[in-house]
């Protein structure tokens, strides 16, 4: 009888601790989530604010009418590495996020970080012919593109687990309970 009192106490213990650090993890992947969206968030707003999609397309058009500017000091963004300091953060964590979303999040870093190191090389004066800058900045508008296509999605996302783990487990006890 005391060993059988002794193991259900074993066993209630282990799955209060579990329990404990399963929450835990729950609530820092919810925390991770909503951080990295509101870095995107923030992210986006800059750049719409900013309006640098339009400057860029501009810059372009002024390239195929046959100007070639001097785009030195152009950069006006600084280091790359100032921007998305939420993510960058907490690189060693986006795997809470699990494979799909950690996947997500470093597609948006990398082309973020594309489209970063671009216009610094524009504002270095790192393609002086006016073919290179054409070809340059069209790729950069593409990547724009794109990115705005992922940082949408991955939002969306990053909301959801934010606002849902929790409640999805919880729903799901009480259903089994019944």
């Amino acid at each position: 009888m005391e060993l059988s009192l002794f193991l259900v106490g074993i066993l209630i213990g282990t799955f209060s601790l579990l329990a404990v650090e399963w929450y835990k993890v729950v609530n820092e992947k919810k925390a991770l989530a909503a951080l990295i969206a509101a870095d995107i968030e923030a992210l986006s707003f800059i750049i719409t604010l900013r309006g640098h999609k339009q400057s860029f397309t501009e810059l372009l058009e002024y390239l195929k009418s046959g100007q070639n500017p001097d785009l030195k000091g152009y950069n006006v963004v600084g280091d790359k590495k100032d921007y998305s300091t939420g993510i960058r953060g907490n690189l060693s964590r986006v795997g809470l996020l699990g494979p799909t979303i950690s996947k997500e999040v470093m597609i948006y870093l990398t082309l973020f970080d594309g489209i970063m190191t671009d216009i610094i090389n524009l504002g270095n004066g790192g393609f002086p012919l006016k073919e290179d800058k054409i070809r340059m900045v069209s790729e950069m508008l593409k990547i724009y593109d794109i990115l705005v296509e992922v940082s949408d999605s991955l939002k969306t996302k990053l909301i959801n687990i934010s606002l849902t783990q929790t409640h999805h487990f919880i729903c799901r006890n009480v259903e089994y309970i019944k």
